[in-house]
């Protein structure tokens, strides 16, 4: 592996273990804070970030996020912070300090109606009706 490589520097490695933090995988914004979901420093998971408005005072408020395909998406309302954890089946809500208030769904190899997801990295992505429902849409197509 290393001669394949050939000399490696310590630039290299630094770049190599922090090259995730520098990816947002998602963004969204209330009418205080910005949150940020990007890679952590240690394993594959993801983290949630908060900061003002400004980018200021950014603050690690989630960790231990399970995402796969490198898709981690969510959205925040005054009712807090929503997440499509794919990798794990299932719709996490946060308050903005980041304490878990609710999670719902489960993996199903057929999919199944409610809150049942099938496939591969799913739900993929979320977003809130006009009464304040969460949808989410599955990679194969399916809006729950």
């Amino acid at each position: 592996f290393y001669k394949q490589r050939g000399e490696r520097k310590v630039d290299d490695v630094i770049n190599e273990l922090t090259g995730r933090l520098k990816i947002t995988n998602a963004l969204t914004v209330s009418d205080k804070d910005v949150f940020i979901a990007s890679g952590v420093l240690k394993g594959y998971g993801y983290a949630i970030w908060r900061t003002s408005l400004d980018f200021e005072g950014a603050e690690q408020i989630v960790t231990g996020l399970s995402g796969c395909c490198g898709q981690m998406d969510i959205r925040c309302c005054e009712d807090g912070i929503f997440v499509a954890e794919n990798s794990r089946k299932r719709v996490i809500q946060y308050d903005r300090e980041g304490k878990k208030l609710a999670s719902w769904g489960e993996g199903d190899r057929n999919g199944g109606s409610g809150a049942k997801f099938g496939g591969c990295c799913n739900p993929m992505n979320l977003c809130f009706g006009p009464s304040g429902e969460v949808l989410t849409a599955e990679s194969e197509g399916y809006i729950k």
